[in-house]
């Protein structure tokens, strides 16, 4: 004789999706309006190519504060739709425009990692702090080093994970630091309560009010290195050392060529040393 199953059990065998033809039908209908959602609309498309479009003929006429103006709706349209690739964008405009602490705002929240508690620049006593770049080039570690000092002083404990070459430098200006590498290990892994990436910093320590802002804290360089590279190029002939940034790894930057600084280098005194 066949057991009898509960209702239970029948209920969590059976297929439950609609299996007529209506329902079928109804169920793609759902699917569709789903994806509908999801997507902008028409018209959020529309005023996102119009910003795009009036922020860079402002910055062709150099027409700054409407480029600012423009990048400042991109930023809140980005962040109604739900869009993080548009709020970098927008971002990333404001910090070349000099859009003040909106800019890290923005770059910020582009760069917020789900599921774990992003750092809203509460109180860290007591609390474990984790920072990284997520992503970027060398420079982060540089302009943003100054930002440590306070997380250092606040925080329980503040782990950074930097790029291996700049670990000798970073431990040297704040012995504090729990210095870890990156690509040894994620960061998830590093035992913290909250977690903020050097934009997240900056959203908390750069405000628009420079009094209010965190001291400037130079990197501590190896002063026996700095002393032997010193004596080297100064024992090649007289005059100042002048660095020199020429070129960059963005593509998207526009860029002298060398022959266009032709005229300047040829009459500045000195020696250049290209970084």
């Amino acid at each position: 004789m066949p057991s009898r199953r509960s209702i239970l059990e029948k209920a969590k065998a059976a297929d439950l999706r609609p299996q007529g033809v209506d329902g079928k039908r109804l169920q793609k209908v759902l699917e569709r309006a789903k994806k509908f959602f999801r997507r902008p609309s028409r018209h959020a498309d529309e005023s996102v190519e119009r910003h795009v479009s009036l922020m860079a003929q402002s910055v062709e006429r150099r027409d700054w504060q409407a480029a600012r103006d423009h990048a400042l709706a991109l930023g809140l349209l980005g962040e109604q739709l739900g869009d993080p690739g548009l709020v970098k964008k927008a971002g990333r405009g404001l910090r070349r425009l000099g859009g003040g602490n909106r800019a890290w705002q923005l770059i910020a929240s582009s760069k917020q990692v789900p599921g774990r508690p992003e750092w809203d620049g509460s109180d860290l006593a007591g609390r474990r702090l984790a920072v990284e770049r997520r992503e970027g080039d060398l420079a982060i570690f540089f302009q943003f080093a100054s930002l440590l000092g306070p997380v250092v002083a606040a925080a329980e404990r503040c782990t950074v994970l930097v790029e291996p070459r700049l670990a000798p430098l970073y431990r040297r200006t704040y012995p504090a630091l729990d210095i870890r590498l990156e690509g040894e290990g994620e960061v998830a892994a590093t035992d913290a309560d909250v977690f903020a990436c050097f934009e997240t910093l900056a959203k908390h320590f750069w405000p628009d009010e420079p009094t209010a802002r965190a001291p400037f804290i130079p990197l501590e360089p190896d002063r026996r290195l700095v002393a032997e590279l010193r004596s080297t190029y100064l024992n090649r002939g007289s005059g100042p050392l002048i660095g020199f940034a020429w070129g960059s790894l963005n593509k998207s930057k526009d860029l002298p060529a060398l022959d266009d600084w032709r005229a300047l280098l040829g009459n500045l005194p000195g020696r250049f040393i290209s970084m």
